[in-house]
């Protein structure tokens, strides 16, 4: 059974007001079952959507138990 994976973007909109989207530069925060990794986020340069895969990526690879990432604003 694949473990459900969130992405929260709750914040990213209330700062600039939509969903993201488009080119730039992306960040991240892990979340796991043991908590919320604010100190070091993933960083990207790309389209959200593929900086999204990528994160995602070495997320699971680096974290065990990861259940989601939250976008930096």
């Amino acid at each position: 059974m694949a473990r459900t994976f969130e992405v929260f973007t709750e914040t990213y909109e209330e700062v600039h007001g939509c969903k993201p989207r488009g080119q730039g530069v992306w960040s991240f925060f892990i979340v796991s079952t043991r908590g919320t990794d604010f100190n070091e986020p993933l960083t990207y340069h790309g389209t959200y959507s593929d900086s999204l895969t990528a994160a995602k990526r070495e997320a699971r690879s680096t974290v065990g138990g990861v259940t989601g990432l939250i976008v930096a604003p």
